[in-house]
């Protein structure tokens, strides 16, 4: 069964965070809450560190639009999967 929402308020846009060229297809946040990484057709990986609501690096091994993005549950494991055919995994360290 999904999840519902229920609030008496409205849910609203906090930040934005733009620095992509194009459209964001996925976004994984990492397990401790403190960052969180996006792929988008641009064919980048974007890390964001929270705190500063900032860009910390971009990734740009893959050639093609990067479908999506995933930490491992310890959250020192990046995984990105794009239409260039490969998976890239990174070592990921806060």
């Amino acid at each position: 069964m999904p999840h519902a929402f229920t609030t008496a308020e409205p849910l609203m846009c906090k930040q934005l965070a733009a620095g992509h060229e194009s459209w964001v297809l996925s976004v994984a946040c990492h397990p401790s809450g403190k960052s969180f990484a996006t792929g988008s057709s641009d064919s980048k990986v974007k890390l964001w560190d929270m705190s500063s609501r900032s860009c910390a690096q971009t990734l740009s091994e893959h050639s093609d639009q990067v479908w999506d993005v995933a930490f491992n549950v310890s959250g020192n494991r990046l995984a990105s999967v794009s239409d260039d055919k490969n998976i890239c995994l990174y070592d990921y360290q806060q």
